[in-house]
């Protein structure tokens, strides 16, 4: 009687909060891991209530607490047809394309059960009145929004596979994609460029597949309360918590935050004895393997020469009992085919995580799945992952690392010896199941079970409510302060400008070196030889034209003129100089020694005429070709040093008449 008084006493002590899930009934393995977070709260003493939409009627419940259903109407069944016809067997595993062909029939498909939902009569009003301390919603975003609705204290974003790129962007966590696989990556070698650059593709097209049903849901909620209401990825940011159904020591390493719970296995620890039905069964033979391929992916759709090759390999191993998860045991490559071959047995639905535990079931063949994945990983039975879409590819990989199972390609299910040689591999090799039964031992040596860290955690978040503390300050930056371009810019512009001077800086040394070895730059030389030879040329014009003036006196001129174009004088100078007289030809300039080195450009002007010169001279051709030949053969006399073809053709542009040195050559003239 003491006893039962003290309990008495320690009873108000034991706090019981009130938590919503919300639960959409679309695929088995969300709903199982759903329904395993709702009992296990409600098994720790919680008031715990499900909400769930059912957009797919054969999916059971899977749970045990207080039920709020809602039925779907027409518009979901016509959408759930149109998903159920992909063909989840024969799309690429890379999926490049699953924006375009999973992303509308899914983002319909969620839109048009939320929005049947939110127009529920007096749903949001009775939510609300409820005043829940926690509510926890996975899938859609359709939750997410009503969260926000019925003004929680602490909501809770749920995954049942691996973290979701957008919820991990949202919540500011960085996924760097050079060695952090995407949701769809199947294999990635940091070292690799080129498969880093698949891993960034398959980022860009999983994001995008995954905002599309959470643009199409949250266009509903803002058209039905307002352009005002937050976006759902804002809602998600300050969420009090993050579970996934992954776990650390068969997944990949990535960055993380402290609200990020990991529980995977939290389904798998579920066991349950076998019915008479399936101990029959196990015991037709000493070993069974088991295929399946989830929920979602149907194997009645999978072409038929991949079910050839699946029961050709079936075949081939007469002593073990295969159990294959086939939708339609009754069509007729059912009856006519699979028929004939003894060991295999079909059916419709299995209690996939009962049977992994039961020793006789000695491989498992599976899409990968997270659940699946968790199951086979505390079972420590061998596995060949055939992914077929969505996280299955990264799962597949994940797993394969721990050696406990093989990746097998998915358009490669034709080929029967290939499959029956994998089968041999995972059954018979030692090694292989060594590694599953390590990774089984892992898990089981765990310092928290699933179930602990999610009580102690909902529990913690539920009295205290959302915690700012654990959102970092990325949620609040754009791209540019995230990565920090804006800085980068500047230090880029600094250090290109310091490039730059550097440059020219080095130019203007290296062209003021050369000066210094050639003496005088080639342009100045040319200017000199020009301007000396100009000189002399004037001196011989002004002693003809006393000589002309002296003969004026005597007798007529008999010079006859000359004509000849001037490209002929040009080109044939030292013709036309050989008929002259030697006098008034020019000679080139010896280079001038120590003491006769004089100012650059300067002329001896005590040889110049001490009058102006008379510009008639040059109406007498002779004369003119006397000029033109001493001009050219000047020129032709020149050998300026050899400088680089490109300086050469600056120093070109300068000796244009407009430079200073020939401006005093005409104005001479």
């Amino acid at each position: 009687m003491l006893q039962l008084y003290l309990l008495l006493l320690l009873l108000p002590a034991v706090s019981s909060y009130k938590i919503l899930i919300y639960n959409s009934k679309f695929a088995h393995s969300h709903s199982k891991y759903m329904g395993a977070i709702a009992d296990t709260l409600m098994e720790a003493g919680h008031d715990v209530t499900s909400l769930m939409p059912t957009i797919d009627p054969s999916v059971p419940d899977y749970t045990k607490t207080k039920v709020i259903r809602y039925e779907r109407n027409d518009d979901v069944t016509k959408h759930l047809s149109n998903f159920h016809e992909i063909n989840f067997f024969t799309i690429p595993v890379d999926e490049y394309t699953l924006p375009w062909t999973m992303g509308p029939p899914t983002a319909g498909l969620v839109s048009a059960m939320c929005n049947k939902m939110l127009n529920e009569p007096g749903l949001i009003e009775m939510l609300k009145a409820e005043k829940f301390d926690v509510m926890l919603t996975e899938g859609d975003s359709c939750g997410t929004g009503i969260s926000h609705l019925i003004q929680v204290p602490a909501f809770v974003q749920c995954s049942s596979n691996v973290m979701v790129g957008t919820i991990a962007k949202a919540i500011g966590i960085p996924l760097p994609r050079s060695y952090v696989p995407s949701f769809s990556t199947v294999h990635i070698n940091p070292h690799s460029m080129w498969s880093r650059a698949k891993n960034w593709i398959n980022h860009l097209v999983m994001d995008k597949y995954h905002s599309m049903p959470t643009d199409e849901i949250e266009l509903l909620f803002k058209e039905k309360y307002g352009a005002d209401f937050p976006s759902l990825k804002d809602i998600v940011a300050k969420s009090a918590l993050v579970l996934t159904n992954q776990e650390p020591v068969i997944d990949i390493a990535y960055p993380t935050l402290k609200k990020v719970i990991d529980l995977g296995g939290i389904v798998a620890s579920n066991t349950k004895p076998l019915d008479e039905h399936w101990l029959s069964i196990l015991s037709l033979r000493s070993r069974s393997v088991i295929f399946s391929f989830g929920s979602i992916a149907r194997s009645t759709v999978m072409p038929i020469d991949a079910k050839r090759g699946i029961i050709k390999a079936m075949s081939s191993f007469p002593d073990i009992t295969f159990i294959w998860k086939y939708e339609t045991p009754e069509d007729d490559f059912a009856v006519n085919e699979v028929s004939k071959v003894k060991n295999i047995v079909l059916t419709k639905w299995m209690p996939q995580n009962d049977l992994l535990n039961d020793k006789r079931v000695v491989a498992f063949v599976s899409h990968a799945g997270g659940g699946s994945v968790m199951e086979v990983a505390r079972a420590a039975v061998p596995t060949i992952c055939v992914p077929l879409f969505a996280e299955q590819p990264r799962n597949a990989a994940a797993v394969a690392r721990t050696g406990m199972a093989l990746v097998y390609d998915k358009h490669e299910l034709w080929n029967g010896q290939k499959l029956t040689e994998s089968l041999k591999t995972v059954i018979e090799n030692e090694e292989v199941r060594k590694s599953a039964s390590l990774v089984s031992l892992r898990l089981a040596k765990r310092p928290f079970s699933p179930k602990e860290l999610l009580v102690k955690n909902i529990e913690f978040i539920a009295a205290t409510g959302t915690i700012p503390s654990l959102h970092p300050d990325s949620i609040h930056m754009n791209f540019i302060e995230i990565h920090n371009l804006d800085l980068l810019a500047i230090i880029f512009i600094v250090m290109l400008t310091i490039f730059l001077l550097i440059l020219r800086k080095a130019k203007s040394l290296l062209c003021s070196s050369c000066e210094k070895s050639c003496g005088k730059t080639p342009s100045a030389v040319n200017r000199k030889a020009i301007r000396k030879g100009a000189a002399n040329l004037l001196i011989e014009l002004g002693k003809e034209k006393k000589r002309k003036v002296k003969e004026e006196k005597d007798t007529t001129s008999p010079i006859t003129s000359i004509k000849s174009p001037l490209s002929s004088i040009l080109s044939t100078p030292t013709s036309i100089s050989s008929s002259l007289p030697s006098s008034i030809l020019f000679t080139p300039p010896s280079p001038p020694t120590n003491d006769e080195k004089k100012e650059e450009g300067e002329i001896d002007k005590s040889q110049l005429p001490q009058s102006p010169v008379d510009l008639s001279l040059f109406a007498n051709p002779l004369l003119n070709q006397i000029f033109l030949a001493n001009l050219a053969q000047a020129f032709s006399s020149i050998t300026p040093p050899a400088v680089p073809e490109k300086e050469s053709r600056k120093r070109k542009a300068k000796d244009e008449p407009n430079s200073p040195g020939k401006k005093k050559i005409w104005r001479a003239f």
